[in-house]
This record gives C-alpha cells, sequence and structure tokens, in this order.
C-alpha cells in the first residue's frame, strides 16, 4: 500500500529514528528463539521477510525452533526419537522453503540468503532423575562457537534444530530455549531474544526489568514458564547484554522491539536501560535537542551551542537506552550574606516520557547533590510550572531573596516566578 500525503512526516520521523540503530546493530550477533507454531500462522511469512530484513542489514543472525510436538518433559524411547526427528528435520526443510518463498515475495526479490544447519550441538543424556530414565531426551554439552562464528562472517544465517548428537553417535531431543542459550552466550551474542505465546505470563508491553525483578517475578509464574526465566537468568549471568521477550502473535513484533527505543515487549537486562548521570561533553547534541522544542515555546531560556559546552559540568540527565530523555541543571550561588544556594535551571522531560515521574527523580537527584556541595537553599525561575515546584515544597518568593549576581541576570521581559526550598 502506498504512503499518503498525510502519513508522509509520521513516515520520515520514523525513519529516521531508526538510524542510530541501523548502524548500532550492523555486525552484532542476534539468537532468536521462537516455535514452529508461529510459522502456521498468518503472520510467518511478514516474520520470515522481517528476518530476510535484518540480514540485508547486515546482522549476524542465529534462529533456533522449537517443535511444539516435541514435548519436551516427558521420557523419549526410540521410536518416539524417530517420530520427533523426522518431524524436526521437516520443520527445518519448511523454514528453509519459507524464507526463499518470503524473499520472492518480498521488495528484494533477488536478495539471497545462505542458510547453514547442521550438528554445531554435542549434547548428553539427561540421565535419570527420582528414578526415571528419560532414554533419548538430552541437554547440551557443548556449542562448536567457530563453526557458527565462521558461518556468520561467511554472511550465512545459521539455523539450529533441537537436536543434539553426542561424542558415541546418538541423538537426542533438547530444550530449544536451552539451545538459544547456550548458544548466546558461547558466541557473546548482543542480543537473545524469545518469541513466545501470547498466553504467556513473561511478556509485559514496553517494560524493562533486572534480574532481581524477574526472581520476584518467577514466583508468581505457572511452573510450565520457569524454564524461560532460568534461561534468561543463565544468559544474564553469562553477561549476555540484553534478553528480549516479545509476543510471537503481533505481526511486527521484532523490528519494534528492535527499531524503537521503547520497543514492544519485555526487557531484561542487568545493565540499567535507564539511569541518571552527570551530563559529559558528548551529551551537548543530546541536551540541544531536547531542550530545543521547549525553548521555542517559551518555557525555557535558548541556549547556545557554546553556552551549553560551556556550562555542562553543571548538568544532570537521564538515560534511556544511549538517549537523552531528560536533563536538569545545578548552578551554584552565594549571597552577599555567604548562604550557599543553588538554582535549578533547565528542567526538561521529553513529551512522551513525561507521566511517570522523571522530572521528581531528576529533582531528587538535584536536592541531594546540592546537600553534598553544601548548598543550604534551592531556587527556581519558572513561568508555567510553578505549581508544580509549590507541591514538592517550594515556596513562591521575591527577586530580593536571590544572590545579587543572579538578580542582575534577570529578565523582567520573561517575568517568570521565583521559588525557593530550604534543604
Amino acid at each position: 500500500m502506498p504512503i499518503t500525503t498525510e502519513q508522509f512526516p509520521q513516515f520520515v520521523h520514523w525513519f529516521r529514528s531508526t538510524t542510530p540503530y541501523i548502524n548500532t546493530f550492523r555486525g552484532k550477533c542476534f539468537v532468536i528463539y521462537f516455535s514452529n507454531k508461529l510459522l502456521d500462522n498468518t503472520t510467518s511469512i511478514q516474520f520470515l521477510h522481517d528476518i530476510a530484513l535484518l540480514h540485508s542489514l547486515g546482522i549476524h543472525l542465529v534462529l533456533v525452533y522449537e517443535n511444539h510436538l516435541a514435548p519436551y518433559h516427558t521420557i523419549i524411547d526410540s521410536d518416539l526419537l524417530l517420530q520427533l526427528s523426522n518431524q524436526i528435520n521437516q520443520t527445518r526443510l519448511t523454514i528453509e522453503a519459507k524464507i526463499v518463498l518470503s524473499l520472492a515475495n518480498s521488495p528484494s526479490p533477488y536478495a539471497k540468503i545462505r542458510i547453514i544447519s547442521g550438528n554445531f550441538i554435542t549434547s548428553k543424556p539427561y540421565g535419570i532423575h527420582q528414578g526415571i530414565d528419560y532414554l533419548y531426551r538430552g541437554k547440551v554439552r557443548s556449542i562448536d562457537k567457530s563453526a557458527i562464528l565462521y558461518s556468520l562472517q561467511h554472511h550465512a544465517l545459521v539455523l539450529l534444530p533441537p537436536l543434539g548428537y553426542s561424542s558415541t553417535g546418538e541423538t537426542f531431543i533438547l530444550s530449544a530455549a536451552e539451545i538459544a542459550t547456550r548458544t548466546a552466550m558461547s558466541l557473546q551474542a548482543d542480543k537473545l531474544i524469545f518469541l513466545l505465546d501470547d498466553k504467556c505470563s513473561v511478556l509485559h508491553h514496553s517494560q524493562a526489568i533486572n534480574l532481581t525483578k524477574l526472581q520476584q517475578f518467577k514466583a508468581q509464574l505457572p511452573s510450565s514458564q520457569h524454564h524461560y526465566i532460568d534461561c534468561i537468568t543463565q544468559a544474564v549471568h553469562a553477561h549476555v547484554p540484553r534478553i528480549h521477550i516479545l509476543n510471537e502473535q503481533m505481526d511486527g513484533s521484532l523490528l519494534m522491539e528492535l527499531f524503537s527505543r521503547d520497543g514492544i515487549g519485555t526487557l531484561i537486562s542487568d545493565d540499567p536501560f535507564e539511569h541518571l548521570r552527570k551530563a559529559t561533553i558528548q551529551d551537548v547534541a543530546g541536551i540541544l535537542e531536547l531542550i530545543s522544542p521547549l525553548e521555542q515555546q517559551g518555557i525555557l531560556v535558548k541556549r547556545s551551542r557554546e553556552h551549553l559546552e560551556m556550562e555542562i559540568e553543571y548538568f544532570y540527565l537521564i538515560e534511556r537506552d544511549h538517549a537523552i530523555i531528560a536533563c536538569a541543571a545545578l548552578y551554584p550561588y552565594t549571597s552577599d550574606k555567604g548562604t550557599q544556594l543553588g538554582e535549578l535551571a533547565c528542567l526538561a522531560v521529553e513529551k512522551s516520557y513525561r507521566s511517570a515521574g522523571r522530572a521528581s527523580r531528576l529533582l531528587n537527584l538535584i536536592e541531594n547533590n546540592a546537600k553534598q556541595q553544601g548548598i543550604e537553599q534551592l531556587f527556581i525561575l519558572t513561568t508555567q510550572t510553578t505549581h508544580w515546584f509549590l507541591e514538592r515544597g517550594f515556596q513562591q518568593t521575591t527577586i530580593q531573596q536571590l544572590p545579587l549576581s543572579r538578580q542582575a541576570l534577570y529578565n523582567y521581559q520573561r517575568n517568570s516566578a521565583i521559588c525557593i526550598k530550604i534543604l
């Protein structure tokens, strides 16, 4: 469907916003887990289009598929092993064929993807548990890291079935989630992505959590989902930077998660997805981009790049996935009576993030840092947010309460309200 004239601005904004991710992801390694049930629904071709798109952007992809007809928790005898092996191999052929079909029906019909699948996984028996021998149910012993990396570096897509072969030549049925996790750990992958059924209660829209919260969450989940939590925990402990959980039923969830700041699924990482820190000179461009709309509206006083570079040491910010979404500055002053004061200035939060308490977090950070610097009183000048500060313990006052050096800079044309708070 062609883009209408009315949709042009939205399309241009979206395309520009993806640029940092395209540059960042090129040459990175993603391990993606999915069930072969995904191939049976209407979004399967679109999903494989998206896989082809990621490959075309220079992302190294390892796909690991689960065969939902292979009940991993059951005893697997020789007859069931033969049946499941045939099903798994048939699924592999279906995936390869559908990827080729997806290319033929994609915007890049002449593109080619080499798909490599082989005995990359060495396995071992699951063994006897509580007196029960699980026979041909197995566990991952090792990953042929060098062979997988060789395939990826030669621009192939690696496809791993839930099968493994022992050093004695036996075949075992494995957990695809375990394969995906161990592969991501072995390759030191940049992302491990689980596409799960929408009934999986691990899924939460646009949520980022750390390992502590994940463990607290585990207690609320049915035991059938604990295996995913255990795999994710293992991956985090092995320093896989980002683990994503997505809804396999949602068309485009893979692209939405990877190429938008807030994503569409659940992100698990022990590296804070959003944190407060002091600004550096490298943050000047990001701060200017953040405060520019507020300057144009007259909410903030306009600052030039040169001015901001000279005063960057006074700035603090909130960074979300390497993007600056909020900032504030603390300027120290000494009154003519020797009182230490601080001015809270340039408090700004990006429009789409103003309803989650980030301005209050920044204010708390500024107040704590002011106390550490021996500042006794904090003041602000504002034209449109007076009540917000009054609700947080500030008292409205007059210009005479400001240090003389700050009084000299007061802009009577803006007629800003002055509020002060004793720390």
